[in-house]
C-alpha cells in the first residue's frame, strides 16, 4: 500500500496541473519521468515545497501544455484596436462600349502651293499671293488631268482663279522667283504645263493672260533664259527647239514682248544666250555646219530698234573637232558688254 504522504503529493501535484497555477519553482524542483499520460510518477523533493504557498501563482506543466494564469491581472493590458475595416477593393463595373455605325467622312480636297509662288508677292505693298492650289499631297503629285488653279489668296482664303490646262504636272515662276518679277514689282511671270507648257503673265493683281503656248520647261528652268528688262517695259525669253535637251547644244527663238499688252515686239533665231540691261538686249547666235556643230557665234547688240553685230567668234582652225556648245552674255554695271 503506498504511504499517506505520497498520496498526497500525487492528488497535490493534480491539483496544481488542474488549476493552471504557475509555480515559481527553480530548476528541477519537479521532474516528470516517463509519459505523463500512461500514469508517470512524479517525483518532488518535500524540502523545497512549501504548502502554504502552493496554489497562488504556479505554473503547471502536465503533458507539455501551458496553461494561463486563472486570475490574470488586467491592470497593465492595453486594449488592442479593432482592425480597420478593409477598403473597397471591388472592381468597379467596366462601361460597356455600345457599337455604332461608322460613317466614312468627306475629306476635302487638300489645298497645296507650289513654294516658288505661294511665297512670291503680287505686289511689294499688298498681301495678295499668287499660288497653286490643287487636289494633291504636294506640287506636282496632283492628276495631271486635274491641275487645279493659279489663284489669288489673301488673309480671308482665295479670292479668285484661273482654272490651268490639262495636263499640268509643274507649275513655276519663270526664271526663278526673282527673274520672275519685273523690277516695278507690276508684272510676273509663270510656266504651267509638263516638258511643254504655256506661258503666263499677270499685271498687278489681274487674272493671268497666256502670252504662249508649246514653250519648253527648260524655257523657265533658270539660268538667265527668261528676263525683264530693267526698266520692267519689256520681256523676252528663248522659246527652245524641240530637241534641245537631246543635243549638245540649246538654241531657240528670242522673243521680246511689250510688258504691258502683252504684244510680242521682236523675235531672233538660233539664239543660245542673252541679257537685257541698260535699255539694250545683246545676244549670241549659233551657227551651224553640215554635222550640225556650232562653227560661229555672233554676238548682236539690239536698241529696240536696230540691231548691231558686234563681234563673230570661230573656232581656232587648226584644233581638229573644236566648235562652240554653250554661251553665257553679261552686260557689266558700267553697261558694258563682257
Amino acid at each position: 500500500m503506498m504511504p499517506k504522504k505520497t498520496i498526497f503529493l500525487m492528488l497535490c501535484a493534480l491539483l496544481l496541473a488542474l488549476t493552471a497555477c504557475n509555480l515559481d519553482s527553480a530548476p528541477g524542483d519537479v521532474k516528470a519521468e516517463g509519459d505523463a499520460s500512461a500514469g508517470a510518477t512524479l517525483e518532488v523533493d518535500p524540502d523545497k515545497v512549501d504548502d502554504s504557498e502552493a496554489t497562488p501563482e504556479i505554473a503547471a506543466e502536465s503533458q507539455g501544455v501551458a496553461v494561463a494564469d486563472a486570475n490574470p491581472d488586467t491592470s497593465n493590458l492595453q486594449s488592442t484596436p479593432e482592425p480597420p475595416a478593409p477598403l473597397n477593393t471591388a472592381v468597379p463595373p467596366t462601361a460597356t462600349i455600345i457599337p455604332t455605325e461608322t460613317t466614312t467622312p468627306t475629306t476635302a480636297p487638300t489645298a497645296t502651293l507650289d513654294p516658288t509662288i505661294s511665297a512670291m508677292l503680287v505686289r511689294p505693298i499688298d498681301t495678295t499671293l499668287l499660288v497653286w492650289t490643287a487636289d494633291g499631297a504636294a506640287p506636282g503629285l496632283n492628276q495631271t488631268a486635274n491641275p487645279g488653279q493659279a489663284a489669288f489668296v489673301d488673309s480671308e482664303g482665295i479670292k479668285s482663279g484661273m482654272d490651268l490646262p490639262a495636263p499640268t504636272s509643274t507649275v513655276l515662276a519663270c526664271g526663278g522667283p526673282q527673274a520672275a518679277v519685273s523690277a516695278d514689282g507690276r508684272y510676273y511671270a509663270f510656266y504651267s504645263g509638263t516638258d511643254i507648257g504655256a506661258l503666263y503673265l499677270m499685271i498687278d493683281e489681274q487674272p493671268p493672260s497666256r502670252v504662249t503656248d508649246n514653250l519648253s520647261l527648260l524655257t523657265c528652268l533658270g539660268g538667265g533664259t527668261f528676263q525683264f528688262s530693267g526698266d520692267s517695259s519689256r520681256f523676252a525669253y528663248i522659246a527652245y527647239d524641240a530637241d534641245a535637251t537631246r543635243g549638245e547644244f540649246a538654241r531657240g527663238v528670242l522673243r521680246v514682248h511689250a510688258s504691258a499688252d502683252p504684244a510680242e515686239v521682236e523675235t531672233f533665231d538660233n539664239v543660245a544666250a542673252f541679257d537685257m540691261q541698260f535699255g539694250q538686249l545683246a545676244y549670241a547666235t549659233f551657227f551651224t555646219n553640215d554635222r550640225n556643230e556650232v562653227d560661229e557665234v555672233a554676238v548682236t547688240v539690239w536698241d529696240g530698234t536696230a540691231g548691231r553685230e558686234l563681234a563673230t567668234i570661230n573656232p581656232d582652225p587648226d584644233s581638229v573637232d573644236c566648235r562652240f556648245t554653250s554661251a553665257s552674255l553679261d552686260f557689266a554695271p558700267s553697261g558694258d558688254l563682257g
